[in-house]
């Protein structure tokens, strides 16, 4: 029996923009280290190529294996919260062609995003390890000999900073981390300053939440920027096998936000879209997705039998502190239907799956009472704040396996407990 197992490690920060509608971007870079790739876009989603039809499994872009087994078809962030008179801010997505409520770029002083700015950066900067290693063997430091990566990282006051098509950016504000050698606040890599990175391979790219369109959701957004990095580790140990996301979440708006979650969508996908189940580890703040029996896609020649597993965890949420960490705040699920536990169309539906809810507001349950016996997740049971938390071992605990469930092609949603966010403040998730 083969196990693959694939953790993505979320990370977030939290520091506290609407014109005519617009064409998304399909810009794409990847995480490609030792046995993982897995790409990035540039509106909050990820894990699949927008360019091409949406077969099963023909658009997947999360890859364990060397590209052998893909583990998920599309993931997303979304973000969403109360301000003071109880309204709701949200904002979500899960693929382009369903709406776009996140756009590429910073705010402007008016917590806007217009779609020119948004073109200046849908860029991802990518940086190796090995070139900051060799940057730092050099004395002097030129344009010739700096590598693009470096030059050209969109640090704080950085005149080389360099955007979408080689446009060059003025950028006044924190943006891109960097080792700041002489402490003025400024990115200067001719003085031998360089990108501050994490892991042997790193992303570094941003969007904000009140661009050209909000039609993903169609709520109120939260006037938020995201300063993403997406990086991974070559050290020949069990952490490569994971990929980490680093999210610091900039709130630049005047309100403050109550009950404020923060959530990872995940079309699960191993191997072939319809043969996965979901599970949930509390201990571990960990959503699973996992397959026993693939047959080769529904037929394969000759049949593959295997078991395969990925996962998505909260390694540092804002709240935890020391060996002490916050539980997670919910983990539900959706399938593709207009079904109560399908697909979300409006803002309340996607708050609904942040919160422990099916779409139309009941909260979900469990009911499991015994190995074979069907169970669901709106059933007469106790109220939960996880769905299928068991551990598919052990038949007395609930799970997708003992429940007797047929596998399928799952949604689910991983989401923080919640937290306060002060205007004109930041906040960090991993």
């Amino acid at each position: 029996m083969k196990k693959v197992l694939l953790i993505l490690g979320v990370v977030s920060y939290c520091l506290s923009i609407v014109a005519k509608a617009q064409a998304p971007f399909t810009t794409m870079d990847s995480i490609d280290i030792n046995h993982l790739r897995a790409n990035v876009l540039m509106h909050g989603d990820m894990w699949y190529d927008p360019e091409i039809l949406r077969y099963p499994g023909t658009s997947a872009r999360c890859y364990a294996t060397n590209d052998s087994e893909n583990v998920s078809d599309g993931g997303g962030l979304w973000v969403g919260g109360y301000d003071a008179n109880r309204r709701l801010h949200i904002s979500a997505e899960t693929y382009l062609g369903a709406g776009v409520d996140f756009w590429p770029g910073p705010l402007d002083g008016n917590d806007t995003l217009t779609y020119s700015t948004s073109q200046n950066w849908a860029k991802i900067w990518k940086v190796y390890n090995t070139d900051i290693q060799q940057f730092q063997q050099s004395t002097v430091h030129t344009e010739a000999n700096t590598p693009l990566s470096i030059l050209t990282w969109p640090g704080k006051g950085n005149g080389y900073a360099t955007g979408n098509n080689g446009v060059l950016l003025t950028i006044n504000e924190d943006m891109a981390p960097f080792v700041d050698i002489n402490g003025n606040g400024i990115y200067e890599p001719l003085l031998g300053e360089y990108p501050d990175i994490k892991g042997d391979e790193a992303l570094w790219w941003i969007w904000s939440d009140n661009g050209p369109t909000h039609n993903s959701t169609n709520g109120d957004p939260l006037d938020i920027e995201i300063h993403a990095m997406a990086y991974g580790y070559n050290g020949g140990t069990l952490i490569d096998n994971v990929i980490y996301y680093e999210y610091t979440i900039v709130n630049h708006s005047a309100n403050s936000y109550n009950n404020f979650r923060f959530a990872h969508w995940d079309a699960a996908e191993i191997l072939y879209p319809f043969s996965n189940f979901i599970g949930f580890d509390s201990l571990w703040r960990m959503g699973i997705n996992y397959t026993l029996n693939d047959n080769g896609g529904g037929g394969g020649n000759p049949p593959r039998y295997r078991s395969v597993m990925s996962a998505i965890t909260f390694i540092d949420l804002p709240g935890d502190t020391g060996s002490s960490y916050l539980p997670a705040g919910s983990f539900t699920y959706y399938n593709n239907d207009s079904s109560i536990i399908g697909f979300p169309f409006i803002d309340t539906q996607f708050n609904n799956y942040m919160r422990s809810k099916l779409k139309n507001g009941t909260h979900v349950t469990n009911d499991f009472i015994g190995r074979g016996i069907p169970s669901t997740e709106y059933g007469s049971g106790p109220e939960c704040n996880y769905v299928y938390s068991g551990d598919p071992g052990d038949t007395t605990q609930w799970s997708e396996c003992n429940c007797n469930n047929s596998p399928g092609d799952r949604n689910y949603v991983l989401s923080s407990s919640d937290c306060y966010v002060e205007k004109q403040s930041a906040n960090m998730w991993e």
